[in-house]
């Protein structure tokens, strides 16, 4: 759960106006606190975890011995594998037959039986190859699973379901074949997670039943996804086994699409591309199918009861990407804010997800998908409306950008005594006291800004000098470094740094404490955060002497104190 919310609040700017204004309490009643419930999900994606999968189980048996269990096992590829198996039967082995694994567990006439398996599970890093070339030599393989786009089983697709997933699809074009297919598969996970209720109680499979009624478990999500993939020509298939929810490990069904000569794990039910580390893989089929288990025993009847549990036994979470909001600092009524989102990709591979704004204030969109290639930056850039507002006020509206799993938000104010735009805006991003650098970025994405810097020192004293005065130009959308050359006070200070144009203006002050450096002689600055710290340098002959005067002041006081009284008993004497 988390809050947006927008503040207004009253300046009063002529000594007439009064508190029992008509105006005021329409705008005291507007005052607003809206929430928004979200499903639970963490803060970061889970990108490697180790797990222990623990299977067990009881027999209800008459006269039965011999008995044997063969169940399907966690998989092992790329991104996953069983690290170590342990058992209270010590009579079991594994088979491999199509590239599954089953294990076999002799029981004998055992009443109960558990096996364990410590399964390590990575992230996958989705890469392609940048290399436009749409020859049948590049791409030969991906034709090669012709059973992954046939209707079949549970995944069979009719008029209505391909249409739909034709409209989601066909606006959405890339120069790179393969991220352009992985984005309408995105898209469509993106329509069945919103478009499908899960229902604990559906028994609900067949792709066009959940798409006709709207509800399912994982497995229907699965099954309309693959459904509308195949139906768009993307090869897709089902995977079954368990996954991390916000009630624990449970069993679970998901999907896999073939793109760039790979098989992308992607979750429609939770809405990740790619699956993350918490998904461990049990069997791979053209439809979810649940969990094969077979028995077998000599005498008579046997009935099985069997569970599957998990939990972590070590995880990382972190999200891959970083970002910044860029916005104006104040804009009037009848306007447009635009807030850029700077999306920047620490990773070797692809991100895919979606940005969403949320606000009391009306947005041009509601939400944008992106992908970022590997160590790339991407901008996206959300208008939000202002609209008429009472005059007499400053308003002070709060937006609320969610991409993928990092929160952001922007804050602006709204002068009602102004109309439209007011700034088309070079900002101060960062004040770098250490290197003597001002970053700056305009925010006007179609012309460039000129704009005036003025660095002004001011003591503990109060006293202010105005240290330098440029004048510079910044390009469109671009950012801007901006260097200074100036001698810092050797005590206490604020720097102060303004910019203004012909229509904006920024400031942004740094305060910067004095302290000793044991080290060096040097002036030195030391950036923590928004907190400067400038350090002055000694070698110990500063204690020393700071010793030696304290020492005369003390004398001195003695001798002072002592040389009245002498006075006062010759005095008394004479």
């Amino acid at each position: 759960i988390y809050r947006i919310k927008i503040y207004r609040i009253k300046i009063y700017r002529n000594a007439k106006i009064k508190m029992y204004n008509k105006s005021f309490w329409p705008v005291l009643m507007q005052i607003i606190l809206l929430t928004t419930v979200m499903l639970s999900s963490p803060s970061a994606e889970i990108t490697h975890s180790v797990i222990n999968l623990t299977y067990e189980g009881n027999f209800e048996k008459e006269k039965a011995n011999n008995i044997i269990l063969t169940t399907e096992m966690p998989l092992t590829d790329e991104t996953q594998k069983i690290l170590k198996i342990q058992s209270d039967k010590k009579n079991y082995f594994v088979e491999t037959k199509n590239g599954n694994k089953t294990i076999k567990i002799n029981a004998g006439s055992a009443d109960n039986y558990f096996i364990n398996f410590i399964v390590e599970k990575k992230f996958y890093g989705i890469k392609f190859n940048n290399d436009n070339d749409e020859d049948e030599g590049n791409r030969t393989e991906r034709w090669d699973f012709q059973d992954n786009l046939e209707k079949t089983g549970n995944v069979k697709w009719n008029e209505k379901i391909k249409k739909t997933a034709e409209n989601i699809t066909n606006n959405w074009h890339d120069s790179n074949k393969d991220i352009e297919d992985a984005v309408k598969a995105f898209r469509i996970a993106k329509f069945v997670y919103e478009y499908v209720t899960y229902d604990y109680n559906s028994e609900i499979l067949s792709a066009e039943d959940v798409f006709n009624y709207g509800q399912a478990t994982c497995m229907g999500y699965t099954n309309l996804f693959i459904a509308m993939c195949r139906s768009v020509g993307i090869p897709a298939r089902a995977v079954g086994g368990i996954a991390y929810t916000n009630k624990g490990f449970e069993r679970h069904s998901y999907a896999e699409v073939f793109i760039g000569k790979q098989w992308i794990p992607i979750d429609p039910t939770f809405l990740q591309l790619p699956a993350d580390a918490s998904h461990v893989a049990f069997y791979r089929d053209n439809e979810a199918r649940g969990i094969n288990v077979e028995l077998k025993w000599l005498g008579k009847n046997v009935s099985h009861k069997g569970t599957i549990s998990a939990k972590f036994i070590s995880l990382t979470d972190e999200s891959p990407i970083d970002g910044w909001l860029f916005n104006k600092n104040l804009t009037g009524e009848n306007s447009v804010m635009p807030i850029t989102v700077e999306l920047t990709n620490k990773k070797n591979f692809y991100v895919f997800g979606i940005c969403k704004i949320s606000s009391l204030l009306k947005a041009d969109k509601d939400e944008k998908i992106f992908y970022i290639s590997p160590y790339e930056k991407k901008n996206l850039t959300f208008k939000v409306f202002v609209p008429e507002l009472n005059e007499g006020f400053l308003y002070f509206p709060s937006v609320n950008i969610r991409c993928n799993n990092l929160n952001l938000t922007a804050k602006f104010t709204v002068d009602t005594d102004k109309t439209g735009n007011i700034y088309n805006g070079v900002v101060i991003e960062n004040i770098n006291t250490h290197s003597k650098e001002i970053d700056l970025k305009n925010l006007n994405e179609e012309s460039e800004n000129r704009v005036n810097v003025s660095i002004i020192v001011q003591n503990t004293d109060k006293t202010i000098s105005i240290s330098e005065n440029k004048t510079v130009v910044v390009e469109k959308g671009a950012k801007y470094v901006l260097k200074y050359a100036i001698k810092y006070p050797s005590r206490n200070f604020t720097l102060m740094v303004k910019c203004a144009g012909e229509n904006f203006s920024d400031n942004k002050n740094v305060v910067v404490n004095v302290v000793p450096d044991k080290k060096n002689y040097n002036y030195e600055i030391l950036d923590q955060g928004q907190n400067f710290v400038k350090n002055i340098g000694s070698e110990g002959y500063l204690i020393a002497a700071f010793v030696l005067v304290v020492m005369v002041i003390l004398i001195y006081f003695k001798f002072r104190k002592n040389k009245p009284v002498l006075k006062y008993k010759n005095s008394d004497n004479g």
